[in-house]
């Protein structure tokens, strides 16, 4: 739910079997629908990129309380594990757990200069549904979301983070879709848009 966007906290279980995608939209309008509407669309190879990725880290993986949890990326609790939001999805017992990876989607808006916030896709994409809250209706297909950061992050604090898969270019021109690899690039920009605090964000004005 919206009150949960822009926690105080560091959410650690975000970072495990995660992987890490750029959202470039056309218009501020909509990413404040995504944020009231909790869904996204892209491109249809876009939107094909996407689910292959999220199909890939549904699988669980079991990870034992006992090992110190180092396969989970240094999360120390069973807290820092499971998120209660994921408890309907990720199975726990005394031992340890069976966990489900995550997809996590940089937004910006093209030519904006700032990163706009960070969405979690929780679901896969339903390629024929047709949504009528963006303005441009040649989309098809939806996401579902949960927003987890929603602010305006300036471009020149994660400009520095390249990507060699892309000829080294700086995350920040990447295009629509593209994956920030390895994961700790995308793990060091998620802990920039976290540590990040001035209020000000695209939905500043809205009400949700």
């Amino acid at each position: 739910s919206y009150c949960r966007v822009n926690p105080v906290e560091f959410d650690t279980s975000l970072l495990f079997r995660t992987r890490y995608f750029v959202i470039k939209s056309d218009c501020e309008y909509n990413v404040h629908q995504s944020i009231r509407y909790g869904v996204w669309c892209s491109t249809r190879s876009g939107n094909q990129c996407l689910n292959s990725a999220y199909e890939s880290v549904q699988a669980p993986e079991y990870v034992s309380f006992a090992n110190g949890n180092s396969s989970a990326g240094g999360m120390e609790t069973q807290s820092d594990l499971l998120d209660p939001v994921d408890q309907g999805t990720n199975e726990m017992t005394k031992s340890g757990v069976s966990l489900r990876g995550h997809i996590l989607l940089f937004f910006s808006v093209r030519a904006s200069g700032y990163l706009n916030g960070v969405a979690e896709m929780i679901g896969p994409v339903d390629p024929q549904k047709r949504c009528t809250i963006w303005l441009d209706s040649r989309f098809r297909g939806e996401i579902p979301v949960r927003w987890i950061y929603v602010k305006n992050v300036p471009a020149h604090l994660i400009k520095h983070i390249s990507i060699e898969s892309y000829d080294n270019r700086p995350v920040t021109v990447l295009r629509d879709t593209s994956e920030i690899t390895p994961a700790s690039k995308g793990e060091e920009m998620l802990r920039i848009v976290h540590e990040y605090g001035l209020p000000r964000s695209v939905c500043a004005q809205q009400t949700y």
